[in-house]
């Protein structure tokens, strides 16, 4: 659980940063709003329709955060995130 909290505060960095997805029909658009242990806030931009959508996080192998998407389950890395400044 220690080590889940740590990793949760060296993401806090990736707020607001943005993640490009390709879902097969449209491009959609993450913008984490906020971390917490089990979940993630992210808004979402897809087909120019925005809402705010909660995902539980999850662990890989690695240790590295990610969360599902969409109906295969995609797994949306967390570091793969962007600061577009």
């Amino acid at each position: 659980m220690k080590n889940s909290i740590e990793k949760i505060n060296q993401y806090k960095e990736y707020y607001m940063n943005e993640y490009d997805f390709f879902d097969g029909e449209y491009h959609c658009i993450f913008n984490i709003l906020e971390i917490k242990e089990n979940y993630v806030i992210c808004s979402l931009n897809k087909a120019g329709k925005f809402s705010v959508q909660e995902y539980d996080l999850y662990l890989d192998k690695e240790n590295n955060l990610y969360f599902e998407y969409g109906p295969e389950f995609n797994k949306i890395y967390i570091e793969d995130f962007e600061n577009l400044d």
